[in-house]
Parts: C-alpha cells; structure tokens; sequence
C-alpha cells in the first residue's frame, strides 16, 4: 500500500499505513511555521524555579495548556545514526522542546562544577564512578552492572523530565533514547558476555509500570550497523543493538505511532516534519490496540494535575528503585568498608559535609539556606533534572554511615587529576 502524500523517500514503514485509506487523517502537530497558539493558553508554568508542589494543582491546572502540539516524538536509532542532529533540527522546526539523550558526563559534574570522577584514584574499585568512555574501552570490568543500572536510571529521570516540561508548559517535546529502549543494549551486552540481566529486567518491568504515559510518535532512523565507526565495540556488538531495535519496535508499536526512515543516506528533515503532520496522533481506538491508551484514561482535570506533579516532583517514582534489593547480583554489591571509604572521600575531599544547596563556604546563601522549609537533601531545589548530579553522597550516607573511618591517605594524593583506564587499571593521563 502506498503512502500517499509523503513525499519523504527516505520513509520505509510506518504504522500509519495500517489506517484505512479511506479516512482522512487529522493534523494534530503543526510545524512552527504554522502554529498559532490559542491567545488564552496560559504562559508556562516556571516549574524549574518553582516545582510543582501538592498544592499547586489547587491554584494551577494542567489541561488549559495542552493543545495539538502537546505531543512527546522520540527519535531512536543505533550507535553513530545521527540521531543527536536530526533530533535538534526536528524539535526546531516544530517548535518543540530538546532533551538530548543521557550523558553521564554531566551527571558526574555537580552544581559547584566539580567532575567526581577526578578523584576515582581514592576510591576502592566497587565504587569508581563508571562512565561510557571507561565502557568503551573496558566492556569487561566488574562495574558495567554498575554503569548499565546508572544508564537505565537516569534514562527514566530523562522520561519524567520530558513528561513534566510537556505537563507544566504545553510545549512538545522531542527526545532520543528513552528508558523504554534501553534493554536492547543490556541484551547487547548480555550477548557480549559483558553482564547478567535478570535483575534488570525485574528492575525494568517494576518501574516502568509506574509510567502509563508512552511516547505519542517513535521515530527510528534506520542506519546499517557497517555505516556506524564503533571505535571499541565490534561489528556484531551493533549488529545484535540492531535486532534488538526491531524487537522494540514491535513491543512500541502497540503504544506509539512507529515511523521508521532509511537513514543510510539523510534525509531532509522538512518532509519528515511534513510526515508527522498528516499522522492521526490523537485517536484512541481501544477495540484495535493501545495506542494514546495512557494519554485518554487521565479521567479529569485532578488526574492531571496529580500526574503533573508525579512527573515533577519525580520522587514518588524513583523511590521505586529502592524497592528492588540486589542482593543476588554480586556485581552490584559493595561491601561495607568500601562503602565507609566513599563516604569519607565524598565528606571530607569531594562534597564537603553538607548537600548541594547548604554550603555557605561553596557561595550559597546563609539567608536562603535559614529559611529553607525543604526535607529533602537538596536545599532550595525545586527541581532537577537528575537526582545523582548533587544528590549522590547523601542518598549513599543514609545507607551507611560509618562512626569512625580514618583511611591513612598521603594529602598530595587527595588532589583531583585526569585519568585514563587501560585493561582495569588506571593510569596517569
């Protein structure tokens, strides 16, 4: 069947294609080209400064910001597709908001700019933070569970993330990556010998099902695994993410509109836009499938502004992952004198003995910090965009703190310095 009107060559299957085509499809985004907001759409709400808290949704409802571009497209492909570059012009032409994919080098610098992972020398083994630069070259090392969980974890602080700006300013949003997808690199990985999934997959079904919200369009740009210059993972290791994809497809296609594009040779981005503008993504046809089930079954306003405030606050979910012990994943356990060594690193060279918000020493404010009524350990924080940027030590000392630990560690040793990683030791940059 034909796919009349699209004029994008570069599309080779979709699920719209399904559709009669005797039944007009309804445009339900506009590119910015075109958009004209409704005059009476409230401005957004500045949930980065001020959360969202339980009593706002008395004061501040949900629906009269949501309008046809109030829609979440997720682009997907496998490892060196573009998809960085197609997701940024994309979210540009519809006027959409960018969340770029997870990078734990950001999530390893902290507020006051300090990379933790310079001080990965004063740490026992167990508890070296473990970026996707170490992954690359050392696929092998005892910390990948460690890595994969961080991955998975911060990919669902990504989702909520996208789902609060999307609630709170009625602004589309366009990301890549979702959590949803993730476990078609853990198979990968899985596959390559480099790690054990059970308590993954455990982990991945118990917190997603505290997410009914799926993305309203997945995008794949299909990209030969050959085309995509892996400079430490082998052929087979993309050639088993691609497979991995075409099962996820099939598990999204029940959820989410499913668009993929042949993305050997790029495409125009424009005639991809044009495609999602002649694409129904608003329909739910319960009797046929899922798709918008999650979208359609928020029953009143009150449901959304409780969702609102789930996906904002964020905490009432991501608790979910301390719900799961480990304890039959060697891999991930640390034991407790590695933990207590941590934790004096983290106090007394890193972090400092306070929460990111609560040092006057590091420039915050005494005032600010005085009359601050927040019980979470981050002071004054309304919201962020990942809990472990600031929030790692003290969500690590509440689980054990040491009365006494002294580690007789030289204090030149105590200063930051780079490092790179070659057969699990690390060495002098």
């Amino acid at each position: 069947m034909a796919f009349i009107g699209f004029r994008c060559n570069n599309l080779i299957s979709s699920t719209i294609l399904k559709l009669s085509s005797c039944k007009p499809l309804h445009r339900t985004v506009t590119s910015k080209q075109f958009y004209k907001p409704d005059p009476d759409k409230p401005a957004p709400w500045p949930y980065q400064e001020k959360g969202y808290r339980w009593w706002h949704q008395y004061i501040d409802g949900t629906t009269k910001r949501l309008d046809e571009n109030s829609r979440l497209i997720v682009v997907e492909g496998n490892i060196g597709s573009g998809k960085g570059k197609f997701s940024r012009e994309l979210a540009e032409m519809l006027g959409f908001h960018y969340i770029p994919a997870v990078n734990l080098d950001e999530i390893f610098v902290d507020s006051y700019g300090i990379d933790r992972r310079h001080f990965y020398h004063l740490l026992p083994e167990s508890c070296r933070f473990f970026d996707a630069k170490l992954f690359y070259e050392n696929p092998r090392h005892k910390n990948v569970a460690n890595f994969q969980y961080m991955m998975f974890y911060s990919k669902v602080e990504n989702y909520l993330n996208s789902l609060a700006h999307l609630m709170n300013t009625g602004q589309g949003v366009v990301t890549e990556r979702i959590a949803h997808s993730d476990f078609v690199f853990v198979k990968a990985m899985h596959e390559q010998g480099f790690l054990i999934y059970d308590y993954y997959f455990k982990l991945r079904k118990h917190i997603l099902a505290t997410i009914p919200l799926f993305p309203h369009l997945v995008i794949y740009l299909d990209c030969p695994p050959w085309e995509n210059n892996g400079k430490v993972i082998d052929f087979s290791y993309l050639e088993t993410i691609e497979n991995g994809y075409k099962e996820y497809l099939k598990q999204a296609d029940d959820e989410s509109i499913i668009m993929v594009y042949d993305w050997e040779n790029p495409g125009e981005v424009a005639l991809v836009v044009e495609d999602i503008e002649k694409v129904d993504l608003d329909t739910y046809e319960w009797h046929k499938n899922n798709k918008f089930e999650g979208w359609h079954n928020i029953a009143s306003e009150v449901w959304w502004c409780y969702r609102r405030w789930q996906y904002t606050s964020k905490a009432s979910i991501m608790r979910h992952f301390c719900t799961m012990p480990c304890w039959d994943v060697p891999e991930m356990m640390i034991h407790p004198d590695d933990h207590g060594l941590l934790i004096w690193v983290a106090e007394n060279v890193i972090s400092g003995k306070y929460s990111s918000g609560y040092s006057t020493k590091k420039g915050d404010s005494f005032w600010k910090i005085f009359f601050s009524s927040n019980t979470y350990n981050l002071a004054n924080v309304c919201w962020y965009d990942h809990f472990f940027r600031d929030g790692w030590y003290h969500h690590n000392r509440r689980i054990y703190a040491p009365i006494v630990y002294l580690p007789n560690i030289p204090e030149e040793e105590l200063k930051p310095r780079e490092f790179i990683m070659r057969d699990n030791k690390v060495l002098n940059a």
